[in-house]
């Protein structure tokens, strides 16, 4: 049951990525990792979404300047997820250089 397919980063900044994705099942689940980590290790996150839920989701509290790695799970009607669709790999933005203030 691979139902995943057509993971795409829709936004990002320094420390999110609005992740958004159009197959139609009752329950998803993101994995996201960074780039230079292993599945499985500290550096590795999932987010659900509910049943029902659109099928956009805002991954945050990420590192500026970093390529992650996603991969989507989609589960059947009885909420059981399948192998996880192809990776894709998104980045966050640099920090914008702020301004000094004198006062």
């Amino acid at each position: 049951m691979n139902m995943t397919y057509g993971l795409r980063c829709q936004s990002s900044n320094s420390t999110s990525i609005v992740l958004e994705w159009h197959e139609r099942a009752p329950r998803y689940l993101v994995e996201y990792k960074r780039a230079s980590e292993e599945w499985g290790g500290r550096g590795c996150r999932a987010e659900h979404t509910g049943c029902g839920a659109p099928s956009i989701l805002v991954v945050s509290q990420l590192q500026p300047s970093t390529d992650y790695v996603f991969r989507l799970h989609s589960a059947n009607a009885e909420c059981q997820f399948g192998d996880p669709g192809p990776e894709v790999v998104f980045s966050t933005k640099g920090r914008k250089s702020g301004c000094c203030v004198v006062s």
